[in-house]
């Protein structure tokens, strides 16, 4: 009985200090993973800006081949100027199909000095030069409180006004009521 004892503590002792290893090697293999990730984003990232300033080099090559007529050569630059967009949309929507989509905004962000821009961008540019009212804006933008930031006017969340702050402006004015 004594042995059988003993010997089921020390299988417990090896098990546990089994568990021990087992936990730590998942702890390992899990910021591996995290830093892979983090990687990975990065390339994706990098190589997405990489795209577009290729195609921002590519239409300003277009425009300069058009101020000349060079219309065989500009024919050749537009059909560049496609595969680039063509490859831009395949990343983008291999982002959207990895289930990345939260870097889509940063990539975006990124590509601002190649010409890209966000809804939000648009949007402010055309109220600005007032061609779109500030309730259009605020029905078709995705985030409404990062527009009211660019018009200069307080989020709705900081104003003190219920419902959610992701709600179009309209929708407020007929709760309101």
């Amino acid at each position: 009985m004594f042995l059988r004892s003993h010997a089921l503590e020390e299988a417990h002792v090896e098990l546990q200090e089994r568990e021990e290893i087992l936990r730590e090697l998942s702890n390992t293999m899990a910021e591996e993973r995290a830093d892979e990730r983090l990687q990975i984003a990065g390339y994706l990232h990098d190589d997405l800006a990489q795209v577009l300033f290729r195609l921002s080099l590519q239409v300003d090559i277009a425009r300069k081949l058009l101020e000349k007529e060079d219309l065989d050569e500009l024919r050749s630059q537009l059909e560049k100027i496609r595969e680039s967009k063509q490859e831009t949309s395949d990343r983008i929507r291999a982002l959207i199909r990895d289930d990345k989509v939260h870097q889509i905004e940063s990539a975006m962000q990124a590509g601002k000095k190649y010409g890209m821009q966000t809804m939000n961008d648009a949007l402010y540019q055309l109220y600005v030069n007032r061609e779109v009212a500030k309730e259009e804006c605020m029905r078709v933008t995705s985030n409404p409180n990062e527009f009211l930031r660019m018009i200069g006017e307080a989020p709705t969340d900081e104003r003190g006004e219920g419902g959610s702050a992701a709600a179009p402006a309209g929708a407020k004015v007929a709760a309101r009521r």
